[in-house]
């Protein structure tokens, strides 16, 4: 048991927290390049106060280690989006919609009703 938790420690460490490092940068860099200077400010201050919740969500990737190379770039990107939609919601911007579209559109994105046939599997 005891080695179990290390191996699942040691996999965290050396291959789960660096990918989420490296996916919540390309996050960080998205976001730079935003063009509506209000949404890019909200991205921008929403990638790095939230930073430690992106990769937090990376660590359910030990649950399935064989799929971590493909589920850690979705767990950040929704925990990213997530976040960035609570922000809008929490601020008023010129964002057309605010955090309501952003919300309605992250939950149609992960619907399993509206994936579709041909939607990829992790499996």
């Amino acid at each position: 048991m005891r080695s179990a938790f290390v191996g699942t420690i040691a996999f965290y460490a050396l291959v789960v927290l660096r990918l989420a490092r490296r996916e919540h940068a390309r996050w960080r860099r998205r976001a730079e390049a935003i063009a509506d200077p209000a949404l890019r400010e909200a991205a921008l201050t929403t990638v790095r106060e939230d930073q430690m919740l992106a990769i937090g969500a990376a660590a359910y990737a030990v649950l399935h280690p064989a799929a971590a190379r493909r589920l850690i770039p979705l767990l950040v990107a929704y925990q990213v989006l997530f976040d960035l939609a609570d922000t809008l919601l929490e601020r008023p911007t010129s964002v057309p919609g605010g955090g309501q579209a952003a919300l309605a559109a992250l939950e149609a994105a992960v619907t399993a009703d509206e994936a579709g046939p041909g939607a990829p599997s992790l499996g």
